[in-house]
C-alpha cells in the first residue's frame, strides 16, 4: 500500500512538473485561462502565467526589433501583398469556432476564434468560409458546427460604463512589430510604450507633435469633458515609416479590411503610418486613436457611432489646438495653383459649409440614429466623421444661443450619464439637452457658418482634401 502511494505521489509530481513545463512554454493556452478560476490553485496559475506571458512579450519583441523585413533592402524577394478582400460579403463567426487549414472536418486545426466579430468572408464553398484572423492567417471554417453567431449589434453585449486600459494581444502585437524595419526603436512616452522604425531624422521632425499629443493627455481629456479615464494606460502603440507595412498589419484586421484608413486601435494596439504625411497629420492621427482608448476608459465601449468618432476626432483637433497656442486650425491652410487647399479639420470645416449651402447636409437626427454597419460603410464616411466631430465641438464650445445651461453643461451631463450606464440615444441627448431636433438642427447650422467666418473660410475660394 505504501509503495502504490509513492508511485502516485511520483506520478502526480511528474504531471506538475510537465504542466509548469508547459505553462513556461505555452502561456497563451486556453487550459490554464481556465485554471486561472480553479478554486485553490487559480491565484498561483494566474501569477505564474502573468509572469511568462510577459516574459514572451519582451522575447517576442526582441525578436521583432531584430528581424529585418523582407523588402527592407537585404536583397530578398518582397512577399506577395494579399489581395483586398470583398468588404460587402461578410459573415458573423462566434466565440470557439473551429479554425481549419482546408474545408474539411478532417484537416488540421489552426485554433479557435477568440473574438465575436463580423468577419471579411474570402471564399465560400458549400457551408465553409474561408477568412482572415486577427493574427494574418487565412482559416476555414464550417457554418454549420455548432457556434455563437449572435451579433453585439441591437443585444447590448458590451458592458456600460468605463473599461480598463487593455494590454496588447500578444499575436497581433507580434505581427505588427514583426513589419517594423530593423533597427526598430523603443521608447515610452506618456504612459504608453511606443515602438517605431524612423531614421534619426525623421523622428527628430516628429518628435515634438507627438510629444505634444501624449502630453498630460488623460488631464486634457478630463478637462474637456468633464470625465477622468479610470486606471493607468496599458496599450502599445506602433508606428511605421512605410505606409505598406502598416497596410499589411490593417489587412491582418478582419474588422478593417482595405478601408483607407491611416491608423486604428484595435486589441490593446494602435497602428499607424508615417508615410509622406506632415507631422501635424500624423500627431492627427494619434491623438484621435488616443481619443479612443481614453474614451474607453472614461465612458466604456458601448458607445454610438457618431459619438465614438465625433469626439476621437473633436479630441484631436483639440489636443493640436493646444500644442499651436489655440487655433484649431493653424498649419492646415496652403495654396496651390487653382487656388487654396485645405488639410485636416479645415478641410470637413469647407466640405460641410459647401453641403449646407447645397441643402445635403446629414439631418442630426438621423445622424446619430445612424446603425454602426451604416455609419462606418458609408462611401463618404470621413464627411461622417467630421460632421460628429464639430458637432461635439459646437455643443462643448457654443451650446444653444441664448441657453447658456443647456451648453457644454448638457452635453457633459449626457456623457456623464452614459458613463454611469444611461442611454446613448437621441432621445436621451435631447433630455440633457433640454432641446429639440429642430432647435439643434438650428443651433449647429448657426455653428458652423460662426466656425467658418472664424476660420477665414467665408472669405476664400478653394478646395477642400478630406
Amino acid at each position: 500500500m505504501r509503495d502504490a502511494f509513492a508511485i502516485l505521489l511520483v506520478l502526480l509530481l511528474v504531471a506538475l512538473l510537465g504542466l509548469f513545463g508547459w505553462l513556461t512554454r505555452r502561456p497563451e493556452a486556453p487550459v490554464f485561462e481556465r485554471a486561472e478560476r480553479a478554486p485553490v490553485v487559480g491565484g498561483a496559475v494566474a501569477a505564474l502565467r502573468q509572469r511568462y506571458l510577459t516574459d514572451q512579450l519582451t522575447d517576442q519583441i526582441e525578436a521583432a526589433r531584430r528581424q529585418p523585413r523582407a523588402n527592407s533592402g537585404s536583397g530578398a524577394t518582397a512577399a506577395p501583398q494579399p489581395a483586398a478582400p470583398d468588404v460587402s460579403d461578410r459573415e458573423w463567426i462566434g466565440l470557439g469556432a473551429t479554425l481549419r487549414v482546408a474545408p474539411s472536418a478532417r484537416a488540421a486545426t489552426l485554433g479557435r476564434t477568440r473574438e465575436l466579430w463580423s468577419y471579411e468572408v474570402l471564399e465560400r464553398r458549400a457551408e465553409w468560409v474561408r477568412v482572415r484572423t486577427f493574427e494574418g492567417a487565412d482559416a476555414w471554417i464550417d457554418l454549420a458546427a455548432e457556434r455563437d453567431t449572435k451579433p453585439p449589434l441591437g443585444e447590448d453585449p458590451l458592458p456600460p460604463g468605463p473599461l480598463p486600459a487593455r494590454k496588447p494581444d500578444l499575436a497581433r502585437l507580434q505581427v505588427a512589430l514583426a513589419r517594423l524595419d530593423s533597427p526598430a526603436h523603443a521608447l515610452e512616452i506618456g504612459g504608453y510604450q511606443l515602438f517605431h522604425d524612423l531614421d534619426a531624422a525623421a523622428w527628430q521632425r516628429l518628435a515634438p507633435i507627438v510629444e505634444a499629443a501624449v502630453e498630460d493627455v488623460e488631464a486634457f481629456y478630463a478637462e474637456r469633458y468633464g470625465l477622468e479615464p479610470i486606471g493607468s494606460p496599458a496599450e502599445v502603440v506602433v508606428l511605421f515609416r512605410d505606409e505598406q507595412a502598416y497596410r499589411q498589419v490593417q489587412l491582418a484586421q478582419p474588422e478593417l479590411g482595405a478601408s483607407p484608413t491611416t491608423g486604428h486601435t484595435a486589441a490593446g494596439l494602435v497602428a499607424l503610418f508615417a508615410g509622406s504625411r506632415s507631422p501635424r497629420e500624423i500627431g492627427s492621427t494619434l491623438a484621435h486613436e488616443l481619443g479612443h482608448l481614453l474614451g474607453r476608459r472614461a465612458l466604456g465601449p458601448a458607445l454610438s457611432s457618431w459619438l465614438d468618432e465625433g469626439l476621437a476626432d473633436d479630441f484631436a483637433t483639440a489636443v493640436l489646438a493646444r500644442a499651436a497656442g489655440g487655433d484649431p486650425y493653424a498649419g492646415w491652410l496652403t495654396a496651390s495653383p487653382s487656388g487654396f487647399e485645405f488639410a485636416g479639420p479645415l478641410a470637413g470645416l469647407a466640405v460641410l459649409l459647401r453641403r449646407l449651402a447645397e441643402g445635403r447636409l446629414e439631418p442630426l437626427e438621423a445622424l446619430v440614429a445612424m446603425p454602426r454597419e451604416t455609419f462606418y460603410a458609408a462611401p463618404e464616411r470621413e464627411r461622417l466623421y467630421s460632421q460628429s466631430a464639430f458637432f461635439v465641438r459646437c455643443l462643448l464650445e457654443r451650446g444653444l444661443p441664448g441657453r447658456p445651461p443647456t451648453g457644454a453643461t448638457g452635453f457633459r451631463a449626457y456623457l456623464a450619464a452614459i458613463r454611469s450606464g444611461g442611454a446613448v440615444d437621441g432621445e436621451a441627448l435631447l433630455e440633457s439637452l433640454d432641446t429639440t431636433w429642430g432647435e439643434l438642427e438650428l443651433a449647429f447650422r448657426a455653428c458652423l457658418l460662426h466656425e467658418g467666418s472664424r476660420s477665414g473660410l467665408d472669405a476664400l475660394s478653394g478646395r477642400s482634401r478630406e
